[in-house]
């Protein structure tokens, strides 16, 4: 009895400490966008918005803080000021400074006092809110776009026009049988479709499930701020009469649209419609090209390569030139990347920085791995880009001029929060592998076990992806985990972005395999080196880290002890006719994806090979599961039958659901970030299976 009350009070002990020290870590706020707004006299004038968690609202706030930098002759920045002023922000979507900084343009969400959610566009002032227009009740189109895939808002040259993204305006429907009341509710200027009420629209996958057709919106602003709108409409006609696509029908569909030269027209990168559309978020492998409308003439050109992924234009300031991000189409979601360069002149592209195979060494530059150029990515000379790449386990910024980390930058520090975590030291471990190959691992430990001789209990993280990867920087969770007296190894194993297109190329087919002897690889050397307790091992992760997991306990079940996992892949075969990304099912898995694909049974079992549900009958440690209810990625019935089996065999497990309607599942890796702030509970209890197995043994 008295062991028994002892593991009692030791648990809620380490739960209270558990929730102390989330607490502290949770007043940290992020940086989330940032933009020199003005340079005059010397000085620097910085908008930033920060997020922060607010456990006691259950919600993120965002907040916004402008700062001062003052620099000499030589353009040194030798003080900064913050400006006391901090706004937090309300409902606002999606915001942008004019390139001379006296107007800002924000879009907002609000409902009206009949519930009912509005959209609206806001120009401001230094001094107040000058226009506000009711994009909802113009009813010009559907719903604008805010999101990062597809959303943008961006002001001309000239400072009296903006452009952005919105959906094409639906058409209503109606019952052939219902009233004309009860059909429409207000006279359009098209009769309502009929019969066609329930008709199927395709849409963009997980996080975009209300992206369907998109158009560019041109909003011009007079000298009297009085608003009215050019729709680009006819994009699509001159699409379809450009002769681009071997006669082919294709249909565009527009995003991420900037000013073009003297602002006379509109570039826009253009995903082309196949037979049906696959998840777009974290894959920039979709077929895609770079575009320029005329708004006055009657042209449409093409910039661009029409085989490859084209995305991210940026405009030189002296509108000479053009630079954008290619890389091929199909294969792996993530490739290495091409920085590509349109000359207006001669109306040529060439290639600025190539594909790297594979780097020399640790030192040498890998290849650009990025989502999207900086929308303000010219230096003043209009010959340099800047702009931030993975770099092994790193991420460093680069310029065009020298591929290299810029250390001879001139930086100066936004925020000093003075918050120092002395109490958690890391490094970063390389295991150079027989084809040439590096696996790295990204070691956090408490730095008051360094050397002795009881080990905390180690945990192993590897990312999701599979092609993405962890870079060294503040990571909430290894902190939080640290300070509760774990160690941490984050693990990018070969596949991984950030070590050239050869590690990408390497993991299509062996995974399963490849991915989880890196992983364990890493886990064992952790401990070789003195970090961990060999008999306190466990892994956690989502998605593919899921996956790998999953695996772990199954090929490894003497070696990690305990399971936590995210939304986790279980069973690639099953996944195959139910995932927005089949298409991932087949190249991760070995085969080649078409989009008339009739799987056989020869590719279903080579699905099932490689997937974790072929060794549950070894499965011994206890799992935690997260599942998103609404994941569009990796169905939720993945995650829920593993652990339905490992009930029937007897295995101490979990399950907690959840549904996130709000931007469709909890795949997204920005989506399971806020529900798990949302939801500070959570984060106690994804440690309590550490703490309890952690007690356990020590009683």
């Amino acid at each position: 009895m008295s062991s028994c009350f002892k593991y009692q009070e030791r648990l809620a002990m380490s739960e209270d400490k558990a929730v102390s020290i989330y607490r502290e870590l949770a007043r940290i706020p992020s940086l989330a966008t940032a933009q020199i707004v003005n340079t005059q006299g010397g000085s620097v004038t910085v908008s930033s918005t920060w997020s922060q968690r607010d456990l006691e609202r259950g919600s993120i706030i965002k907040f916004t803080r402008t700062y001062l930098a003052f620099g000499t002759e030589e353009k040194v920045f030798q003080k900064v000021l913050p400006v006391p002023d901090i706004t937090e922000l309300h409902e606002e979507l999606l915001s942008s400074f004019s390139a001379c900084g006296k107007y800002k343009a924000v879009f907002r969400q609000v409902k009206n006092k009949k519930g009912e959610e509005q959209q609206y566009l806001e120009i401001w002032t230094e001094e107040s809110k000058v226009n506000n227009v009711n994009l909802t009740a113009i009813d010009k189109h559907g719903k604008v776009n805010t999101d990062g895939e597809f959303g943008c808002l961006n002001w001309s040259s000239d400072n009296k026009r903006l452009v952005y993204i919105a959906e094409k305006k639906k058409q209503k429907t109606a019952s052939y049988f219902g009233r004309k009341s009860e059909q429409v509710e207000e006279e359009t200027e098209k009769d309502p479709i009929k019969g066609e009420q329930y008709l199927f629209r395709d849409d963009w996958g997980e996080t975009l499930v209300d992206k369907f057709f998109q158009l560019s919106a041109r909003l011009m602003l007079p000298r009297k701020l009085l608003v009215f709108w050019r729709m680009s409409q006819r994009i699509f006609h001159r699409l379809r009469s450009l002769n681009l696509f071997e006669n082919k029908y294709i249909i565009t569909i527009n995003r991420k649209a900037t000013w073009g030269p003297q602002d006379a027209g509109i570039i826009f990168s253009a995903l082309y419609n196949e037979a049906y559309k696959l998840g777009a978020i974290y894959c920039d492998n979709r077929r895609s090209a770079i575009f320029h409308l005329s708004l006055e003439g009657k042209k449409c050109d093409l910039l661009s390569a029409t085989d490859k992924c084209c995305r991210s234009p940026r405009c030189c300031p002296d509108q000479s030139k053009l630079v954008y991000i290619q890389n091929d189409v199909g294969g792996p979601h993530q490739h290495c990347k091409q920085l590509m360069m349109y000359d207006w002149t001669s109306q040529t592209a060439s290639v600025i920085i190539d594909i790297v195979n594979r780097s020399k060494d640790r030192n040498s530059f890998p290849g650009l791995f990025l989502v999207n150029l900086p929308l303000r990515c010219w230096a003043g000379d209009h010959q340099t880009v800047f702009l931030d790449t993975i770099w092994h386990s790193t991420q460093v910024i680069c310029d065009t001029s020298q591929v290299n980390a810029s250390g001879g930058l001139d930086w100066f520090v936004l925020s000093d929060n003075k918050m120092e975590f002395t109490d958690v030291s890391w490094k970063v471990f390389s295991l150079p592998q027989s084809d040439g190959l590096d696996v790295e691992g990204i070691m956090f430990a408490p730095t008051a076990s360094i050397g002795q001789r009881q080990q905390p209990p180690l945990i192993v993280f590897p990312h999701g992806g599979p092609h993405s990867s962890i870079v060294a920087s503040y990571l909430v969770m290894p902190v939080f985990l640290c300070r509760l007296n774990y160690a941490v190894i984050c693990v990018n194993y070969r596949g991984s972005t950030g070590f050239g297109q050869d590690a990408i190329f390497s993991l299509p087919g062996k995974v399963g395999t490849q991915d989880v002897g890196d992983v364990h690889l890493m886990a064992k050397h952790a401990l070789n080196e003195g970090y961990g307790d060999p008999k306190r091992v466990m892994v956690t992760g989502g998605s593919h880290g899921g996956f790998l997991s999953l695996h772990m306990i199954g090929q490894y079940p003497e070696f990690y002890k305990v399971c936590a996992v995210r939304n986790p892949v279980c069973n690639i075969a099953a996944m195959l006719g139910y995932s927005d990304i089949p298409d991932w099912c087949f190249v991760e898995a070995g085969f080649e994806f078409t989009y008339n694909f009739v799987p056989t049974s020869d590719v279903y079992q080579g699905m099932l090979e490689k997937s974790p549900i072929s060794h549950i009958q070894k499965v011994k440690a206890p799992t935690l599961f997260l599942i998103g209810k609404d994941d569009l990625r990796v169905p939720p019935k993945q995650g829920e039958n593993f652990y339905k089996i490992l009930r029937a065999r007897n295995i101490r497990t979990r399950q907690n659901g959840y549904h996130y309607e709000a931007i469709g599942g909890i795949h997204n890796l920005t989506a399971c970030k806020e529900l798990m702030e949302k939801n500070p509970d959570e984060n106690v209890f994804a440690s309590r299976l550490c703490i309890t197995y952690s007690t356990e043994v020590s009683v």
